[in-house]
């Protein structure tokens, strides 16, 4: 594992970028859902508020996507000739894993730990969330998104508003502070 010697700065690296210090990003203690271990770091070992920028390769969902026009092109001439038919979530994962056409274009796909987008759970019975994670009929009191320190679904009548004064849904913890110590 490669640790930068200097926390308080955002450091590239060979196969990932790391952003320290990002207000946006919940305490590791608060994160939930989150399995980093396909990739060669481990965000327990960096300090609170740390992103990582990296390639997508096990992704799944389609929350958010940014593509460019050369990338549109690629994407619909792989997904209707090279990869076979399945769910669009799957198909956008075999594209990015590069599997088709892999000489003859170059795909990057990038995500980030955590993640900038995720699933609203709205208050109410999870038996109506989807069929990953709990919806075995439970309640839950308050919607919230994932891992998202800002949600702008909860925080839409303040959007609205042109207000600043946002909801932090993961507010720091003292007593639960990742110190990230240098092993040696």
């Amino acid at each position: 594992m490669v640790h930068d010697d200097d926390d308080s700065k955002d450091v590239i690296y060979r196969d990932y970028v790391v952003q320290h210090n990002d207000s946006t990003v919940t305490q590791y203690s608060q994160q939930k859902s989150l399995d980093n271990s396909f990739w060669n770091f481990d965000l327990a070992s960096r300090p609170d508020h740390t992103r990582l920028y990296h390639s997508s390769i096990q992704g799944v969902g389609t929350q958010a996507y940014a593509i460019s026009l050369a990338g549109a092109r690629h994407a619909l001439y792989s997904m209707n000739i090279d990869i076979p038919i399945g769910p669009i979530d799957i198909v956008l994962r075999l594209f990015c894993q590069n599997n088709y056409n892999a000489k003859e274009y170059h795909t990057l796909c990038i995500t980030t730990s955590p993640s900038l987008f995720s699933q609203y759970k709205s208050k109410g019975s999870t038996a109506k969330d989807t069929n990953m994670g709990d919806s075995s009929g439970g309640y839950r009191t308050k919607g919230e998104d994932i891992n998202i320190r800002y949600s702008a679904r909860n925080n839409l009548p303040e959007l609205l508003n042109g207000g600043t004064n946002f909801v932090d849904q993961y507010p720091d913890r003292d007593d639960q502070v990742n110190d990230w110590t240098e092993e040696d």
